[in-house]
């Protein structure tokens, strides 16, 4: 998996690690991760990269952090405690969300795959696949924090707010990496890739059609005798 892809989920890693190690609150720690969604806002831009998820992760941070400093003292303690949870869920409603316009994943895997194959079918049931299993990851690892946020036990809570959402994010990073790195290896020629995905292939102007038609054979000239010149088909 490619650098961007940890610049993108970065500002939910910070927001994870504050609320949790730093104990400075869900208002400080959304804070925290806004700033690093600008950051990898302005990383994206400068490569000239698409910015939708880092953007989206901004809004999604500064309405955390603004809930958080204008919400009731009473709910403070509350926020605080499923902070974590709240911050998984999101991930997943995101990821779920875009399933309905351009799967998240898009947003990487279109710099690992050559032109043409953006437009295959195969690519696109690739995305929706990588973006449900990004999303099934970040719900489990949501219901880890939600369980995690009422037990007491310190053992417990190490296994439900560490050991279990580290599995599965290494799980879902190991596999997504084994299957973007196999678009890694496709070669940049049409003709194979249209062969090997089983996509029609489109005419000059991106539209496919029937196959041309054979041109028949010219017809042929055989001499007879008395010179003379007998078509025959």
């Amino acid at each position: 998996m490619n650098g961007a892809v940890f610049l993108g989920l970065a500002p939910w890693l910070v927001m994870v690690l504050a609320v949790r190690n730093t104990g400075v609150g869900a208002a400080v720690g959304g804070l925290f991760a806004a700033v690093t969604a600008c950051l990898a806002v302005l990383h994206a831009h400068r490569r000239r990269a698409s910015a939708l998820f880092e953007t989206l992760s901004l809004a999604i941070f500064v309405a955390i952090s603004l809930g958080a400093w204008l919400a009731p003292e009473w709910t403070t303690p509350g926020l605080n405690a499923y902070a974590r949870a709240i911050t998984a869920g999101a991930m997943a409603v995101v990821a779920l969300v875009s399933l309905a316009f351009r799967p998240l994943t898009v947003q990487y895997t279109r710099e690992l795959v050559p032109a043409p194959v953006l437009r295959t079918r195969a690519f696109e049931r690739a995305s929706r696949v990588d973006t449900a299993l990004w999303a099934a990851t970040a719900l489990a690892i949501t219901g880890c924090f939600l369980a995690g946020a009422g037990l007491r036990s310190h053992l417990d809570q190490t296994a439900f707010n560490w050991l279990l959402p580290l599995g599965l994010s290494v799980g879902c990073v190991r596999l997504l990496a084994r299957r973007w790195s196999a678009l890694e290896t496709l070669e940049d020629t049409t003709s194979m890739l249209v062969a090997a995905l089983d996509v029609p292939r489109t005419g000059p102007g991106g539209q496919s059609g029937p196959r041309p038609r054979r041109a028949r054979p010219a017809p042929r000239l055989r001499l007879v005798p008395g010179d003379r010149a007998e078509r025959r088909a």
